[in-house]
């Protein structure tokens, strides 16, 4: 996807007054827009005209946090956590800020997930590419697996 149309979509969420140029990774991380990426497990398995389905492995998308929304979610319910805050356990509060843009870093191989090329093209055309929400901690604390 051309930088300007991924600025394009962006810029729907969240005003932006650099270009692609001038992005840069948090230190230590390898997520560019923000510390936390957050990850529903719920949503939808679309399809496009050709049939063709991708199935949500959260190890393709690469999330610090995955939500278990369920199965039955039927919609990227990330959407609908822009601009709010989210508590997780006792002690931790995070501010989840925009929707995170998919690159080619989804497609490849992993471990046991071939490469898939066509995941992607599948995404973009069901979602504007977009899957998953970067997010920043409010109040910090101790996450614990499990925690809701």
């Amino acid at each position: 996807m051309p930088a300007e149309q991924m600025l394009e979509i962006i810029m729907k969420y969240q005003e932006v007054d650099v270009g692609p140029d001038n992005w840069a990774l948090p230190r230590g991380t390898f997520f560019d827009g923000a510390p936390l990426h957050i990850l529903a497990s719920g949503n939808p398995d679309p399809s496009n005209a050709s049939g063709r389905r991708f199935a949500l492995r959260p190890r393709r998308f690469r999330p610090n946090i995955l939500v278990d929304t369920g199965s039955e979610a039927g919609r990227f319910i990330e959407d609908e956590w822009l601009n709010h805050a989210l508590q997780i356990g006792r002690e931790t509060e995070i501010a989840v800020t925009v929707p995170v843009v998919r690159c080619v870093m989804t497609t490849h191989s992993q471990e046991d997930l071939p490469r898939d090329l066509g995941l992607l093209r599948t995404v973009a055309k069901q979602h504007e590419a977009l899957v998953g929400a970067y997010a920043n901690v409010k109040t910090p604390g101790r996450i614990r697996i499990g925690d809701r």
